[in-house]
């Protein structure tokens, strides 16, 4: 199976430089005047960038400033940020696929309501999978079985009284029944 040819657009914040719908930028050659005399070659041959192990994200230097790669091809395939407060979202969550289908433009709380993400929060700190949770799911049943005020319930259990009272009437350790 052969693949589509890459289509380039030009990124408007980034003069000469360009994105292509493989998730790659690249610079145009374009001669530079030397300043004693003479011309350079300046050009990118095309690249996904260079990985930011820490990040999990592709940077590269464009303009004489380190970038992350997945903006810049969302700015070329949709238009620069709508707002200040915009960013570039990975659809898939997956930042190392910087190919226009997965980007959008979003605002930070967009970007942290993705099911995925919702999903990882949910399931992680959830009960006492929490390490800096004080109570178990046996507590819990526990404290919703007493027929005490929460500030009594909440200092037999060693937590505070809106602890006890969120847990008991289950906005928190809603998942225990």
């Amino acid at each position: 199976m052969t693949r589509a040819p890459e289509q380039w657009k030009a990124i408007p914040s980034a003069p000469h430089w360009f994105a292509s719908d493989w998730g790659r930028i690249k610079r145009e050659l374009t001669l530079e005047p030397m300043p004693n005399g003479g011309v350079k070659e300046l050009s990118v041959a095309p690249t996904y960038g260079h990985l930011d192990t820490k990040k999990r994200r592709f940077k590269h230097t464009v303009i004489g400033k380190t970038r992350w790669v997945a903006p810049l091809v969302c700015e070329a395939f949709y238009g620069p940020k709508p707002t200040q407060r915009h960013e570039c979202m990975h659809v898939d969550e997956d930042s190392l696929n910087d190919k226009p289908i997965n980007l959008a433009w979003g605002t930070r709380s967009q970007n942290q309501m993705s099911p995925k993400v919702q999903g990882w929060r949910r399931e992680r700190h959830r009960g006492a999978s929490n390490n800096l949770a004080k109570l178990t799911d046996d507590k819990v049943r526990e404290m919703r079985a007493l027929n005490l005020p929460y500030a009594v319930i909440a200092r037999m259990f060693g937590v505070s009284q809106p602890t006890a009272s969120a847990a008991i009437r289950g906005e928190t350790w809603g998942h225990v029944k």
